[in-house]
């Protein structure tokens, strides 16, 4: 009987131990969201991307996928790519709750079109992993003029 409680006793010393020593890191949410905005075929458009959080940001590295028969990549802020694909990366200690990026297009064809979010990762201030909500923006392309449209470099 004593061999049984000194068993008894000692698995739940383990179990307290256990239940002291576990630490539980979570994730901050954050949400990255665009703007939805119109324009004409042969016209410059831009789409703004931002992510926001409760508590502050540090980094951010995203993979944006667009229809590159609707739209031509342009330039963006710490922003590069083309045929399809834009990837975002930012470091910034001192960035606070939000970070915003400037994508420009050139509008290639008439239609209703979309710039999403294919990978992101990102990283607060704390160094604690984001867990980010993505969105994506539609882009309203109306008739325009298809001699404005610049072929790529």
């Amino acid at each position: 009987m004593k061999k049984v409680k000194k068993i008894i006793v000692s698995f739940l010393l383990m179990c307290m131990l256990c239940v002291g020593m576990t630490c539980v890191a979570s994730a901050t949410a954050a949400e990255f969201r665009f703007s939805d905005p119109q324009t004409s075929v042969g016209a410059e458009v831009d789409v703004t991307a931002k992510v926001s959080s409760a508590k502050a940001l540090n980094t951010i590295q995203a993979t944006l996928s667009y229809d590159k028969t609707k739209l031509r990549f342009i330039s963006g802020d710490d922003a590069t790519g083309g045929d399809g694909t834009i990837t975002i990366s930012r470091n910034d200690e001192k960035a606070g709750t939000t970070m915003e990026f400037n994508l420009k297009f050139q509008a290639l064809d008439e239609g209703t079109t979309s710039v999403e979010i294919a990978k992101v990762d990102g990283i607060d201030s704390n160094g604690v992993a984001l867990e980010i909500t993505s969105g994506s923006s539609s882009v309203s392309i109306a008739k325009g003029d298809k001699s404005l449209i610049q072929k790529e470099d």
